[in-house]
């Protein structure tokens, strides 16, 4: 007697194997999530990428995890006015000689944006910030390679962000990033 298969046995397999690779593709979602802490958050929309040539935002590069760039900013009252700036970084070089040429991963320069508007370009970690007015400032810089794509991790740019307050009266006399003497 031979047995014979009955046809709904290959169709109970498919839908096991399905189940089997969903929860397979699930765990590693899970997983993935899971070393990453959470997924990254979005980037404030004056980093986002941009069609306009005007603004210098068009788009990203994206890094290895392994070798990402990294940024840090912090800030100090002046003797004199204003504010001076400081970008501690990690695995990038400013390189002012190269900008508008071939991209370089992990080089470049950095833009300066105040309360979300973009107010200069930084090809070096130190900058003097002087002009705002009384009250809280949010200072954020981004890492641009040297055609002005911003460096990003995950689809993020990596960047950082303080918030400064002026006190009412203090010396904020001059240009930003001029010399006072």
């Amino acid at each position: 007697m031979t047995k014979q298969r009955s046809p709904h046995s290959n169709v109970q397999r498919v839908r096991v194997s399905y189940a089997i690779y969903g929860a397979v593709a699930a765990l590693l979602i899970g997983v993935l999530i899971g070393r990453t802490g959470s997924p990254p958050a979005a980037a404030p929309a004056y980093l986002a990428p941009q069609n306009s040539h005007a603004s210098h935002g068009h788009g990203t590069h994206e890094v290895d995890s392994d070798r990402a760039p990294q940024v840090t900013l912090s800030a100090v009252d002046d003797a004199i006015s204003g504010i001076n700036l400081y970008l501690d970084t990690v695995n990038f070089d400013f390189d002012a000689h190269q900008v508008n040429s071939a991209v370089v991963m992990n080089e470049g320069h950095a833009h300066l944006y105040v309360d979300g508007v973009k107010h200069a370009r930084l090809y070096a970690p130190y900058f003097h910030l002087a002009g705002l007015s009384p009250g809280p400032h949010e200072l954020t810089v981004a890492l641009l390679a040297h055609d002005h794509y911003a460096f990003a991790l995950k689809g993020v740019p990596i960047s950082d962000s303080i918030t400064v307050v002026v006190e009412a009266g203090a010396s904020q006399a001059g240009d930003a990033g001029a010399p006072d003497g």
